[in-house]
Parts: structure tokens; sequence; C-alpha cells
């Protein structure tokens, strides 16, 4: 087999220009320079490459930053670009590459950049027949794995970025009169790039179920797939990007939610998780969330049912007066208090709500610790999402009038009243209280499973129904800009979002005109 020139582009597929340094999660030697001689060397370099996006989007960046924003977790410290992004008032992000938390932006850039190179590298040495597959069940599955890996990564562009480049195996990159590669300056806005993502899991799916295929489980941390049970969870990572990419609650509306709906029901049945490893495979969210000396539970995650008062009292008083507080919640999953007997709660009451050896605001500090990290097993997806997108899905198709929740309560009671012991809710409990409820379910049981989850839905959730609290903080970035580094690489200006004055996304005008400028001027590589 030979090496294809067409594969250059993505060997230069922007990350070789985005100044990668000892902090980006690389996704080891397989690298972009893959050479190979047989089909086992292929599948083993394309079976690294979920891997390869639990890297980028899984490990140090961006999630614990993404969690304090939301204020799913407090933390005080600076590490991986936490307090600089829980601090309120809320700043822009410093968007320039010697910024030291520039890896919330450049880690997931790069490593999902490299990752689609992979990718793409593969579906084009198929399309210019270089492989010898030993079967058509082996040529079926890395082409579907192939997609997989390019709907994964759009997925996870699409939700992070305003926008970013679109660039797969059909792209042309060879300019036909001079012979040189053109790297394609073209940005996608989020919107965009998701309906791109769909169309490469629609791919993903449509190959896994024309043969009989087996995913290995070294391939996706431990979990050996048929072509059924691969199609179950493309289905449910479809689900949850396509609820993710929403960044407000007009958008949230006008999400495909019978889609969402489909795709929930056809996914997965039972926990997801990844096997713990100690060296490739690892989640830092998990591992902080194990340890309430590093992060503790945020008010806006445990309050909706204080029947103390105290989680409004914090909620509205001012930044500076806030300090940490006991609550009384009746959900079964939270020990309120160091007296309350509660059997394996999710949350548990720490006697002392600050961080050793660090003294920040009060509004950092908590007195409640996360208590469901299994380390052995990382949590990835529990089942329950998947009713929640169903019972979201229900009200949303009467959100319009308010009046109406169908048996949307169903799916919200079998967390609600199994595992929380809370009151039942019934077709009489109204939009806005089945709503909330749902909310609340979801933030129970989805945190610390993927990384960012808790910021990705709170962005678009805005304000709970019946309280002025439970939004991102004024200020907070609805999603990042593209890197410094790259920007400079297609001399281009830096941009940021967030702090005081939130800057919006920019208008499509000067999208448009930013793209003309870059068709113009497009970064030439020989």
């Amino acid at each position: 087999m030979k090496l294809t020139k067409v594969l250059l582009i993505v060997l230069i597929s922007f990350v070789l220009n985005s100044c990668f340094d000892a902090d980006d999660e690389l996704s080891g030697p397989s690298g972009f320079f893959w050479d190979y001689e047989n089909m086992d060397e292929v599948e083993e370099v394309m079976g690294q490459q979920f891997q390869s996006w639990w890297n980028a989007t899984q490990k140090n960046y961006p999630g614990p930053a993404m969690s304090v924003m939301s204020m799913e977790f407090v933390s005080p410290y600076a590490t991986y670009g936490m307090y600089d992004m829980a601090r309120i008032p809320r700043e822009e992000f410093q968007n320039d590459q010697n910024y030291t938390y520039h890896h919330i932006v450049s880690s997931p850039w790069n490593v999902l950049y490299e990752t689609i190179a992979v990718a793409n590298r593969a579906l084009i040495d198929h399309n210019d027949g270089n492989f010898d597959y030993e079967s058509d069940a082996q040529e079926w599955r890395l082409r579907s794995w192939a997609n997989f890996i390019q709907g994964l990564s759009f997925a996870a562009l699409a939700n992070q970025f305003d926008q970013a480049i679109q660039i797969d195996e059909d792209t042309d990159v060879i300019d036909r009169e001079t012979g040189q590669i053109r790297i394609p300056a073209t940005f996608r806005d989020y919107d965009q790039l998701m309906e791109f993502a769909t169309t490469k899991f629609e791919s993903a799916r449509i190959k896994a179920q024309t043969e009989d295929i087996t995913i290995p489980a070294e391939w996706l941390g431990g979990n050996e797939l048929d072509s059924d049970e691969f199609v179950k969870l493309i289905n449910t990572l479809e689900a949850r990007f396509l609820v993710q990419n929403a960044r407000d609650w007009d958008e949230r509306t006008e999400l495909n939610w019978e889609r969402i709906r489909q795709l929930a029901e056809d996914g997965i049945e039972e926990s997801f998780y990844i096997e713990n490893d100690g060296d490739q495979w690892w989640s830092r969210i998990h591992q902080l969330a194990s340890d309430p000396d590093w992060v503790k539970a945020g008010y806006g995650v445990i309050g909706l049912y204080d029947e103390s008062g105290q989680a409004d009292e914090w909620f509205n008083s001012s930044v500076e007066e806030r300090s940490p507080v006991e609550i009384q919640n009746p959900d079964l999953r939270i020990q309120s208090n160091a007296d309350e007997d509660v059997d394996d709660p999710y949350i548990t009451f720490a006697d002392n709500p600050g961080f050793p050896g660090i003294s920040r605001e009060g509004y950092l500090k908590s007195h409640y610790a996360f208590n469901r990290s299994e380390m052995d097993y990382i949590r990835f997806i529990n089942p329950s999402e998947l009713d929640l997108y169903i019972a979201e899905s229900i009200l949303q198709e009467y959100e319009g009038s308010r009046q109406t929740v169908s048996n949307s309560y169903n799916y919200v009671n079998k967390t609600r009243a199994e595992s929380g012991g809370l009151e039942e809710l019934d077709v009489n409990s109204g939009w806005e209280k089945v709503y909330d409820a749902m909310r609340y379910e979801f933030i129970m049981e989805t945190m610390v499973t993927a990384a960012g989850m808790h910021y990705f839905n709170t962005r678009s959730w805005g304000n709970f129904q019946e309280k002025d609290w439970g939004a991102l903080p004024e200020g907070t970035p609805q999603h990042f800009p593209v890197p410094a580094a790259e920007m400079n690489v297609l001399d281009r200006a830096p941009y940021t979002f967030g702090g005081s004055e939130f800057m919006q996304p920019l208008p499509a005008v000067i999208l448009e005109s930013m793209n003309a400028a870059s068709d113009r001027n497009s970064a030439v590589r020989r």
C-alpha cells in the first residue's frame, strides 16, 4: 500500500499549525504520519481514534472549566482554568495562545482535528482502493467506524465552538493549476457543523447495518459491541449532541425534538461505562469529583427543592455576601446534613465547606460533595438520560401553550420517585412543574458522566421556570472562540466571548465577509 498525495491535507489539516505543546492530549505514536503495511496496522491505528476523541473532550480540558462555569461544581483552584472561569463577575475568556489555560480551547481543537485527520485518511485510502480487506465485515466496520469518529468529532466542535472548519475525505484540497495544497479556511457555524456531524452519524449507522460487525472492546474503552449495540450507541450520542448544541431557550425550543425522541427511544438500554486503566482511559472530572478537597457540588445542582429557604437566600444575596449554607432537600439522593442517614447518596454533606491550603471567595465553597464516582469504571452514559430526552421532547411539543404534559411525567418519575423518593408527578402537575422536575432529574442523573453536559444544557435552559436562578451567571461565554493560534495562522484577529458585556456570536454578514476574504487569501502550504 502507498500513501496518497491527497492525504497530505489530513497531515497538515490545521493542527500542525496550531502550536501543540506538552499539555495537548495527543493520541500517541500513531499521530499524523501514519504508514502501514497491512490491514492489522490500519485497524490498530483506527482503533485508537475513540480514545483520541476521549483525550480531546474528557480529560483535563475542557470539562473542569465548563463544570465550574455552570456551577455544577465549585472549586477555588486555578488548575485547568477553574478559578478563572468560575469568578463572578465573569471575565471574557482570554483567547491568547500565551494564556496559561489556552488549552481549554486549543486541546479540544487540536486533538479533534488530529482525530478527524486519521478518519479522513482512512476513507481517502479506501476510496482510492488502497486497502486489501480480509472480509466484507472488515471493510464495513472500518468505514462505519471512520464515519462514527467524524460524527463525534464535528459534533464536539459544534457543541464547544461558535464555528469551525468542515473538512472530510471529499474536500477538494489540491489546486489543479499549481498542484499546491490549499487548506480550506471557510468557517461553518455550529448549526452547520452539527448538520454535517449528523450526516456522518447516519453514514455510520447505515454501514453498521449493512454487514454483521463487531466493534472490539479495546476500541471503545472495554465495550465490545455488535452491529445493533453499536447503532444504539450512535443514536444515543447523536441525541446528546443535538440537544447540547442549543445556545439559548429559543434555540432549544426549535430543536428537532421528534428526531431526538426517535434517537433516544432507539438508544442504549443499560449504563455505558469506560474501563479506567489509569493510563489511556481516565477522566479528570471523575477524578476531581471523587475528592471533596478538589471540588464540591454547587447549590444550583442541589437547591431546587430546598425546604429551608437557604438556597434561595444564597442565590438572592450579592456575590460578595454569599457564604456556604446548609439546605434541607427531601431528595433521598442528597444527604442534607451530617445527622441525616441516607443510603448510598449521590451527594454527601461535608462539615468543612472550604478547601485545604487555599482561601477564596465564599461563593466558591459548598457543604456538599459528590459521592458517585466509581473510579474503576467511568460512568459515561446513564439510560435515564434518554428517558429525560423523551420527557422533554413531549414537553417541548406543548411548550407554546404550556397547558398539557401528556405522559412526560412517567419518564421523569422513573428516577424522581424511585431513586429520589420525591412525590410522583401526574397529568395534573402542570407544565412548569414537570419541566423543572425533568431538568432537576437530568442534573442529578447525568452529573459526572460526560464532561460539559451541565454547561451545554444550562446555557439553553436558562432560569428555572419559577425561580430567578439556575441559569449560567451573566457574562458566562455561551461558547468558545476558535483558538488564537489558529486565527494567527490564518492571518485573522483572535476574538473571544464572555464578560460583563456579553459578546454575541458574529453576525452572518461578518462571517460571510471573513469567509470571502479567506477564500481570496487562503493559507497555502507547499
